[in-house]
């Protein structure tokens, strides 16, 4: 299964990065933003947010950028149970 087949629940967000886990992995992903000008808030992505990726490599720019086009993945880590 790819990263971009998993749907993620939301567990911390920082102004740089945004730490999601899988629902049907478990795995723990830590996204980094690329755009330190625009901070990533809870407002935008309150703990408990269903949220998926998209590949941008499969995916075309839109002016209104998915998730995948603004925050780069860093780590992949799976929970320890």
């Amino acid at each position: 299964m790819s990263i971009f087949d998993e749907q993620y629940r939301v567990v911390a967000v920082e102004s740089d990065c945004l730490v999601v886990r899988g629902i049907f992995s478990g795995d723990v992903v830590t996204i980094i933003n690329a755009e330190p000008e625009t901070p990533l808030t809870q407002e935008d992505y309150p703990l408990g947010k269903l949220i998926v990726l998209t590949d941008p490599s499969t995916t075309p720019l839109k002016l209104g950028l998915s998730i995948s086009a603004v925050l780069r993945v860093l780590r992949r880590t799976p929970l320890r149970p």
